[in-house]
């Protein structure tokens, strides 16, 4: 028997390897291409957000330098408003004149400054020894300066005035004219001014060899003197002159009517009999008004 023969096959060419259909490649090619706009879009967006929030930050850091300059020229301004205004309190306080006062015990005495402002008291360095007591003063023109006397603790005498000055210390200095002030064994023919300033002394002690039987103020300050007035041989400036007065005269009678003007008592020798001795005690004749220029 014949054997049966294969039929041959229809030959086919082989596919090159790699190659793709080509609806194929062009999907992909679509597809890269929309992912890279895409992704640039992206990229683009981020970018102008990124720009974006960087301008507002520079204009926010911008607007904060401003108003902390803004902040910092009005704290300014207020600092030199404060060192303006206690400037000025201080110069209010250097044109208000302490007051003084005088503390007393059994044992001792003391002189007490008080700012008038704040309140504060201090004590009176006097390093002189003595029992100090405050007489003045000034208000108007006051630099530093009171005028003070030693009186001891068992007595309200009076005694010579010194000067002491509060801001320098140390020890008081007798007045400058004090050896030409009437003599003050009573204490009332000186009289100090309103302002501390000036003081008024009446002459006319016959013990003392007042013979001109005048009224004069003197600058505590200066040591400048002005005759204000004078009275007749036959009138007094004190109630009780003569062998028998106390210290020779005393009962002066003053009192300042304005910073300018002293008004004092003026006496004249009662009326006696004949052959009758004149009485120490004087009459009361009137009131006159003495101004300094």
């Amino acid at each position: 028997m014949d054997t049966p023969q294969p039929q041959p096959q229809p030959s086919q060419a082989p596919t090159p390897q790699g190659s793709f259909p080509v609806r194929h490649s062009h999907t992909v090619f679509w597809i890269f291409l929309i992912l890279s706009l895409v992704l640039v879009v992206v990229i683009a967006v981020f970018a102008f957000q990124t720009l974006q929030g960087k301008s507002e930050a520079e204009q926010r850091v911008t607007e904060a330098t401003t108003e902390l300059q803004t902040v910092q020229s009005e704290l300014a301004m207020e600092m030199l408003n404060l060192e303006e205004a206690q400037d000025r309190v201080q110069e209010v306080e250097d044109s208000v004149p302490p007051f003084f006062y005088n503390r007393i015990d059994e044992t001792d005495s003391e002189i007490h400054m008080v700012n008038r402002i704040t309140g504060e008291d201090a004590l009176v360095q006097i390093s002189a020894e003595g029992h100090w007591r405050i007489i003045a003063a000034t208000e108007l023109n006051y630099d530093g300066r009171i005028f003070v006397m030693d009186v001891p603790i068992v007595s309200e005498g009076g005694g010579y005035p010194y000067v002491f000055n509060v801001n320098e210390g140390g020890s008081p200095t007798l007045l400058p004219f004090v050896n030409e002030l009437p003599a003050v064994s009573t204490g009332d023919n000186t009289l100090i001014s309103p302002d501390g300033e000036h003081l008024v002394a009446a002459y006319d002690n016959p013990e003392n060899g007042d013979t001109e039987k005048n009224v004069v103020i003197w600058n505590m300050l200066t040591g400048e003197s002005e005759e204000i007035g004078r009275v007749a041989q036959d009138e007094y400036l004190a109630e009780f002159v003569g062998p028998g007065a106390f210290g020779g005269a005393n009962g002066f009678n003053m009192f300042w009517t304005s910073l300018e003007c002293v008004r004092v008592n003026v006496y004249e020798d009662a009326e006696v009999a004949e052959g009758e001795e004149v009485p120490v005690r004087k009459e009361y004749k009137e009131t006159r008004e003495f101004c300094r220029s």
